[in-house]
């Protein structure tokens, strides 16, 4: 089982740039991409990481309503920007904080999660300069 799980942690890792995986399939895959099942439900760890992703479900359900981010007002760009920061910097906590509890591929799917996040915001952020304001 183990080596099963190495091969495709490896095999998934090795995809350049996550290949067609994306932003919601490695949220979900994270939880299970622990042999030690990291982080436990009703702990400190899973409600730091479970944290981050309310404020991602928060800017989600903002531009839902919207094709993209060109229909949303200013201040609802700036609301859903404000989301995937506080995200981001969750992330980068539960990061720096449990790195040594965390599994390879879930350090790359918290990698890949953050980045992904940080595209997102700078679009909003490009959205904002474009209407004159930030």
């Amino acid at each position: 089982c183990q080596k099963a799980y190495g091969t495709i942690s490896n095999a998934l890792m090795d995809r350049q740039d996550g290949g067609d995986l994306g932003l919601e399939e490695a949220v979900e895959c994270f939880p299970y991409a622990s042999m030690e099942d990291f982080p436990l439900v009703k702990t400190k760890e899973f409600q730091v990481y479970h944290g981050a992703m309310q404020h991602l479900e928060k800017y989600a359900e903002a531009v839902q309503k919207f094709e993209d981010a060109s229909g949303m007002s200013k201040g609802e760009r700036k609301k859903a920007a404000k989301h995937l920061t506080l995200a981001i910097e969750a992330l980068m906590n539960f990061k720096s904080s449990y790195r040594d509890d965390m599994s390879k591929l879930q350090l790359y799917l918290v990698g890949y999660i953050m980045e992904r996040i940080s595209n997102l915001a700078s679009e909003l952020e490009n959205r904002l300069w474009e209407g004159g304001e930030l």
